[in-house]
């Protein structure tokens, strides 16, 4: 089953190879930011400390409770490369410089513990790292000449983060509008034509989209930015705001993928978690679906045993698309050879006006009222489509050791 993206050694995925992890110094607004960014240039990221952690990023010293993991697993013999603790300007500076940036002066020192109590909050450009901060911004395509984005009040920028983001999109020839009055976002008096936020909710989603400029989300944006080239947020489903909430029918689906690796597993997995189900990476009798990329394994032959509807992803995609539950009788859902790609599905925008279409006087009554809720839930949809824990990619590998006749409770791994 092909991926979205697949490996590549090209330079522009800067962040190849790199997984990052962050600690509670870290807001959830700006954590939604940088995570677009690093899944966009190739990084990953990932909620534990592992064997296989790079830099953990912090605004101070050490979390004492993660450096205790740090120290054991530098001390591995087998280990070329040590964990460390790096300032997020490091992330934000080579966002800019669209390049893997020496991370000498953006280290943490590391000799004494986090000064106990501390909390979330925006990311501070620190004095040890101003000093190495004139890097060269490479000449770039303008790709966006023409472009003059607003950035949704639902992202809760800090200001380096959304100065990193001016500099991104003003070095491909695009200009941002800070602040907007209610009339002049319904007038477009300020001559926005792109609208950049998380949720298919607030004032300014509804005022964007009823003036049918472009509508996207922090995905999208990277997108475009690491692939120099511009696209309707319309061609992708995870390239849009997203709805909340989950749709009617799908709380009480358990769903388990196989067949499915790389991106098109974290696709899949995105899509669930908005859909409002619950993913499993086993597969036990209490599934409810199995999306299903070959019809072939363990885990297949399982869901037949078991009576676990079948079902490609197609299924899922069009249950987004037209956010609402899908026959899964339709033959086009039940077919597991020649399928279209993983993310092939383009959003329809007559579901999507469903959102949006209200009158202007209930539309100015409306206000954004930002939510850590919100944040989190943000957060949980961008970590599910960025780097999960590791697992087996061959079935096979499981097969000798499970035999669904006769223990209907297994769980088989993928």
């Amino acid at each position: 089953m092909p991926t979205i993206k697949s490996y590549s050694p090209d330079p522009k995925y800067f962040f190849k190879s790199v997984q990052f992890v962050f600690d509670k110094t870290i807001s959830s607004s700006d954590k939604l930011v940088l995570l677009s960014g690093i899944k966009a240039f190739g990084g990953q990221a990932s909620d534990h400390v592992s064997t296989i952690t790079t830099y953990i990023v912090s605004n101070e010293a050490e979390d004492s409770e993660k450096n205790l993991l740090v120290q054991k697993y530098n001390k591995l013999p087998d280990r070329e490369v040590t964990i460390k603790y790096i300032y997020p300007s490091w992330i934000t500076d080579c966002l800019v410089a669209k390049q893997k940036l020496d991370t000498t002066n953006y280290l943490l020192p590391i000799s004494k513990n986090s000064k106990n109590g501390s909390v979330a909050g925006d990311l501070v450009e620190n004095d040890n790292t101003a000093a190495v901060r004139k890097f060269i911004v490479p000449e770039l395509d303008h790709f966006l000449k023409g472009k003059t984005f607003l950035l949704g009040d639902d992202l809760f920028l800090s200001d380096l983060t959304y100065s990193t983001l001016e500099k991104m999109i003003t070095s491909y020839g695009g200009k941002i509008v800070k602040t907007t009055t209610p009339e002049e976002l319904m007038n477009f008096d300020s001559g926005i034509n792109c609208y950049i936020g998380c949720y298919r909710e607030g004032f300014q989603y509804l005022a964007a989209s009823r003036k049918k400029i472009d509508v996207g989300n922090l995905h999208w944006l990277f997108w475009m930015l690491s692939n120099s080239q511009w696209v309707s947020p319309l061609n992708n489903l995870l390239h849009y705001p997203y709805p909340r909430g989950g749709i009617e029918g799908m709380q009480n689906a358990v769903i388990c993928t196989t067949s499915y690796i790389g991106d098109a597993r974290q696709f899949i997995y995105s899509l669930v978690t908005m859909l409002g189900a619950k993913i499993t990476k086993s597969l036990t009798s209490n599934n409810t679906h199995l999306i299903v990329g070959n019809a072939t394994g363990a885990k297949y032959e399982a869901a037949k045993k078991w009576k676990v509807n079948c079902v490609n992803h197609l299924w899922l995609e069009d249950c987004f698309r037209n956010w609402q539950k899908m026959d899964i009788d339709n033959s086009k859902y039940t077919t597991f050879k020649n399928n279209p790609v993983v993310g092939s599905t383009k959003l329809d925008i007559e579901v999507l006006s469903k959102f949006f279409d209200m009158p202007e006087s209930r539309m100015l009554s409306l206000e954004f009222v930002p939510s850590q809720e919100s944040q989190s839930q943000a957060n949980g949809n961008i970590q599910a489509n960025s780097s999960p824990e590791p697992e087996h990619e061959h079935e096979h590998e499981h097969e000798h050791k499970s035999n669904p006749e006769s223990s209907p409770k297994v769980n088989l791994k993928i």
